[in-house]
């Protein structure tokens, strides 16, 4: 009986279908073939080349195998059962076994690639960059199947076209971006078929594409190829050429061990695309929404604090900064990254407007990624450089904002990773600036128009009287005196709304990496200081590979130490090649090991709620883990009825009080009103125009909490009583009275064919 989950063989050892240590099967693998050696008179067939059907040669069965027939004297003996002795020369041969070297050998073959083959599959599940990681396996594979060259293919989808996406070999910079029209070649057959080929001749087959060998000047002579399949997909294919031994032909086992990179290749290249989908879907909707923010508004220092703020969200830049351009030319820092307005005292903000007068100048962008300062990048200028090196950063990007009319404005862009954005999303940023351009000269130019408008000829009739003229003349009096103390008299106006307390600024906390939440240490309204550390992500697997980095290390340092001895220089050489790229392996995982520790990058409060429900999320790199207010700074939010919104000014003085204080009252100033209507949320929601306050002695009392509310009083400034009470009134009539009998008029009009 067979156990589930273990194989029966013949020796009565259950082995796993997984095996936890690749030293075990090793071990296993040479008890067997010494069993089958002491217990049958024959050694197992080697295995066996492809002939060019396919299957395996009879000519290379050795003479000792199991085919070989009996004497006859021993048939006979058999049969009658009673031995004879056999003549001296009837005796068998003897059987000659292999070396115990070369089965040492064979062995350390299978080993290294069952070992490539879990290196591989393990690779495959922990990344999603496709390209770089198929690179070093299918180097790898080249090297293990004894491959001159190999490439990798990748089908589009819309033409079906492949196209080579990566290559090993003597003319790999050649190869690379290859096209291959549908069907065409080898590898195009592969792909179209679905089914994976062996050919040991290429002159001899029909589906060879000679003009890629002419093209790049290399010569193909035998080749294995393997299609990519998923779920019946084919996504693309993998190829071997030039087997380099004396046959010059690919083996069973080249076949398998293509084949199990080709089935964990497919899988990934699929995930990788599903992921790229995604994540274009999602940097799509957040450029829809950042688009509908800024052009929310009209007022310009809005429009820049949310470009310079919001845009984070789908560019990895630490910090953003505007230079505006007046009507002079001349260059104002307007807005910064998370600050109210930039401080023109600190050593990196001049450095920086100096940059930007250089754009302007030359009329040229700066683009700079992944910065080194052992290796500087050409045709950029040194104070770029020096900005770079100073400030410890690794990419940065300057760009004029300009559109028809002329330039308006500069943008920089600055970050601490390799690059502003991916290799597959290098348009988001010219999207993200012209949508900025559009909504500062749309901001510019409502700035530029008056801020009143006139309200229209008053149309009245006033109908004569058939009073007397005495009582006529004490009327007028009467009249002129209450039209006159009308507007004269003046008091002040107030403007009432619904308030609430919210963050002066909000700053997102994203995930540095891919991870687990393992752990948070902050709850709701929590306190946090710059650089403490909020959340951690779990480290343990980053931590065995750390471990397992410096064992190599010490390992390989011990090899050096021996090679040195025994004055070797070349392998001295190789040696020391291997501990450096051991080194660079340790220093990639003590920077990811960093990532795990999330930490902001200001003082503030949190809000988010629920914050128990991080733990064991799986995030993604660029994910809003928390919201922090800034500086637990507040202000305050206004909700103004339509008829009074036209009332309130930037600058007005306001009176708050809360709910929950009502003793307590707060002192502000109006910062900005609104441009568009708040849409309720529910039916029991109030309609109008947002106003925000900015509180002077809000901060005193540090009991209150965001989302507080209650009533605030807006002085409006002096007016006249006719102003304030009368005149409403006035402009309602007017406004009736135009459309009772204007309309008409233009309907009647408008039908006249004239």
């Amino acid at each position: 009986m067979m156990s589930r989950g273990s194989l029966e063989v013949p020796c009565m050892i259950k082995i796993p279908h997984r095996f936890s240590d690749i030293f075990s099967l090793a071990f296993y693998a040479a008890y067997i073939r010494t069993k089958n050696m002491t217990s049958n008179n024959h050694e197992p067939k080697p295995a066996q080349p492809f002939s060019k059907q396919g299957q395996t040669s009879d000519q290379s069965v050795q003479p000792n195998s199991l085919s070989q027939p009996q004497p006859k004297q021993a048939q006979a003996s058999i049969q009658t059962n009673k031995p004879k002795p056999l003549p001296q020369a009837a005796k068998a041969k003897p059987i000659h076994r292999m070396p115990p070297a070369m089965e040492i050998q064979q062995l350390r073959q299978k080993l290294q690639r069952l070992e490539l083959a879990m290196e591989i599959s393990r690779q495959f599940s922990a990344t999603l960059d496709v390209d770089k990681l198929m690179q070093t396996i299918l180097d790898k594979v080249a090297h293990v199947t004894n491959a001159e060259a190999g490439s990798f293919w990748i089908k589009e989808k819309q033409s079906n076209n492949a196209i080579c996406h990566v290559a090993c070999g003597p003319v790999q910079d050649k190869v690379l971006g290859l096209k291959l029209k549908q069907g065409t070649g080898i590898v195009g057959w592969v792909i179209e078929n679905k089914q994976k080929t062996v050919v040991f001749d290429t002159t001899l087959d029909d589906r060879f594409f000679n003009k890629v060998d002419e093209k790049v000047k290399f010569t193909t002579k035998s080749m294995l190829c393997v299609p990519l399949l998923v779920n019946n997909e084919c996504v693309g294919a993998i190829s071997l050429l030039n087997k380099k031994t004396p046959q010059g032909q690919f083996n069973q086992q080249d076949v398998e061990m293509l084949e199990l990179l080709a089935m964990s290749g497919a899988i990934a290249i699929k995930n990788a695309q599903l992921f790229q989908s995604e994540r274009k879907i999602k940097e799509l909707r957040t450029l829809l929404t950042i688009s509908r923010e800024i052009s929310s508004t009209l007022d310009l220092d809005r429009v820049l604090l949310a470009i310079v703020n919001l845009g984070s969200q789908v560019i990895d830049y630490k910090r953003a900064i505007i230079g505006l351009l007046d009507f002079n030319n001349k260059l104002t820092l307007s807005a910064e990254t998370n600050v109210a307005e930039p401080d023109m005292t600190e050593s990196q903000n001049k450095q920086i407007k100096a940059i930007m007068k250089y754009v302007l100048d030359s009329e040229k962008p700066i683009h700079v990624v992944n910065f080194q300062k052992d290796k500087p990048p050409k045709n950029i200028p040194k104070d770029v450089i020096n900005y770079l090196d100073t400030f410890e950063l690794k990419c940065i990007s300057v760009m004029i904002m300009a559109d028809a009319e002329g330039q308006l404005a500069v943008i920089s862009m600055e970050g601490t990773y390799h690059s502003l954005v991916s290799k597959e999303s290098t348009d988001v940023i010219d999207i993200v600036v012209n949508q900025a351009t559009v909504a500062i000269r749309n901001a510019q130019l409502y700035k530029s128009l008056p801020s009143k408008t006139l309200t229209g000829k008053l149309k009245s009739s006033v109908k004569e009287s058939g009073r007397s003229w005495k009582k006529r003349i004490i009327f007028l009096i009467v009249l002129a005196l209450l039209i006159v103390l009308m507007n004269i008299v003046t008091m002040k106006e107030r403007v009432t709304g619904v308030v609430e307390v919210i963050p002066s600024h909000i700053m997102k906390v994203t995930a540095m990496t891919d991870g687990v939440v393992q752990s948070v240490d902050f709850n709701e309204g929590d306190l946090v200081k710059s650089n403490q550390k909020i959340i951690a992500l779990d480290s343990s697997l980053l931590e065995l590979e750390r471990q397992k980095i410096i064992k190599d290390i010490n390992i390989q340092t011990g090899e050096l130490r021996r090679l040195q001895s025994e004055g070797n220089p070349f392998e001295v050489h190789l040696k020391q090649l291997e501990i450096e790229k051991l080194n660079h392996q340790f220093q990639s995982i003590n920077k990811q090991l960093s990532f795990t520790t999330i930490t902001p990058l200001t003082d503030g409060r949190v809000l988010t709620q629920q914050t128990g429900q991080l733990i064991n999320k799986q995030v993604m790199k660029g994910e809003i883990l928390t919201e922090i207010a800034v500086n637990d700074s507040k202000m305050i939010e206004v909700l103004l009825a339509e008829p009074d919104v036209l009332k309130v000014k930037p600058g007005h003085q306001a009176y708050i009080t809360l709910q929950a204080f009502p003793d307590f009252l707060i002192h502000g100033q109006v910062q900005s009103v609104s441009w568009t209507i708040t849409e309720p949320e529910t039916e029991d929601e109030p309609i109008g125009y947002k106003t925000w306050i900015v509180a002077k002695n809000i901060d005193k009392h540090p009991d209150i909490r965001f989302g507080m509310t209650g009533r605030a009083k807006i002085l409006t400034g002096k007016k006249t009583i006719y102003e304030i009470y009368f005149k409403p009134f006035f402009d309602r009539i007017i406004t009736e009275f135009r459309l009772k009998f204007s309309l008409p008029y233009e309907s009647e009009s408008g039908n006249n064919p004239s």
